[in-house]
């Protein structure tokens, strides 16, 4: 085993390209260049690269690590690096770190850091102009690899912390046998741990849940039984099985070390009137409800009747839901996805069929109302 000190670009990718088994590679302060270690090229396991002084080694850009075997990252300071153009998405990033196909990575004692966004950004339609101080950049991204250790890290100024991807075509699996502990994530504008960009709500859950972790609290984002990248399948909005499953969920997060017992729930629309609906079970954990465009009384407060008259929005809403509930799994979380997406697409419900059903105020509506509780 043999020990290299570098103090420039040219001599880090040396030293790495002509890495014996064991090498421990040692910064001196200063800044370098994205990393490339690719075991296709290199075939000495074992490779460490070190700070010689904690996170006075900068790497700027998109590294990366490609079927490579044993490799430990210490006190670095990896930078991730705004994409050029003129438009990008609001979701879209760029990885400081990126682990594929690799196994015994050590990642400890590192400073990952994003960017504040300077260009014009696009996402469903909408453009926000540039310099409005939204953070950009994605520390780590994992796939398909194995036994990665992500321990006493920091991560601040982000988009997102870490994603656990992999790909529809099979060729780079979910990440496994991860352990992450001991970490600080802080000034992350998503999530410090998420599995997916494909989700709909990111954008709007990306001005609340920031605000909330940066004061202490936890946010947790749950598809719904049959919707999303959760199994099953959906019967009716608002059923009982949709309560119990919310209930399920509290008790759950209430049960977990890193929690204080104490849960609320929060949502709009549907996920308001989930609020309401759950809190009149009074699970012992939910303390507390934000609940946002819902009403207490499904039939005649929501979209269905006023004074007994049909609204059509019972066929718009009701179309509307039908197309965001057929929508298939994230197949870079579901392997089974294309199975799970038939199996809901052969029992999605037509809900305004079943509502045209109950014309009346009777029991179907007096589910899930709370005002005839309260």
């Amino acid at each position: 085993m043999s020990t290299v000190t570098v103090s420039t670009s040219a001599q880090l990718t040396a030293a790495i390209n002509n890495a014996q088994a064991g090498t421990t590679i040692i910064l001196k302060d200063g800044t370098y260049g994205a990393i490339d270690i690719d075991g296709r090229s290199l075939t000495a396991p074992g490779l460490t690269l070190r700070a010689e002084n904690a996170q006075g080694a900068t790497i700027l850009g998109s590294s990366q690590v490609n079927n490579f075997t044993g490799l430990t990252l210490d006190g670095l300071r990896f930078q991730a690096q705004e994409p050029t153009g003129t438009t990008h998405s609001l979701v879209a990033t760029s990885n400081a770190l990126s682990v594929v196909n690799s196994s015994q990575i050590d990642i400890t004692n590192n400073l990952f850091e994003g960017y504040t966004i300077t260009q014009t950004i696009t996402h469903g339609g909408y453009t926000v102009a540039p310099n409005r101080g939204l953070i950009g950049g994605q520390a780590l991204q994992l796939r398909g690899s194995d036994t990665v250790k992500i321990q006493n890290n920091e991560f601040t100024h982000l988009l997102n912390g870490v994603s656990f991807l992999a790909d529809s075509g099979g060729k780079h699996g979910l990440t496994t046998n991860t352990t992450i502990e001991g970490n600080y994530f802080h000034g992350i504008r998503v999530d410090g741990v998420r599995g997916t960009d494909h989700d709909g709500t990111t954008v709007r859950d990306a001005l609340t849940h920031p605000w909330f972790a940066g004061h202490g609290l936890a946010c947790l984002r749950v598809d719904m039984r049959g919707n999303g990248d959760s199994e099953g399948l959906m019967e009716d909005e608002y059923s009982p099985r949709e309560l119990a499953d919310a209930v399920e969920v509290i008790d759950w997060i209430a049960a977990q070390p890193w929690s204080n017992g104490r849960v609320g729930m929060m949502g709009i629309s549907w996920g308001g009137f989930n609020s309401l609906q759950v809190a009149a079970l009074a699970p012992e954990p939910l303390k507390a409800i934000v609940t946002l465009c819902s009403t207490v009384d499904r039939y005649a407060d929501d979209i269905h009747y006023k004074g007994g008259c049909l609204l059509n929005e019972n066929l718009g809403w009701g179309a509307t839901m039908w197309a965001y509930s057929s929508r298939p799994p994230d197949p870079a979380l579901r392997q089974g996805w294309h199975e799970m997406w038939q199996e809901r697409l052969a029992a999605e419900p037509f809900l305004p069929a079943l509502w045209l059903r109950h014309q009346n105020r009777d029991a179907y509506w007096k589910h899930g109302s709370v005002c005839e509780n309260y």
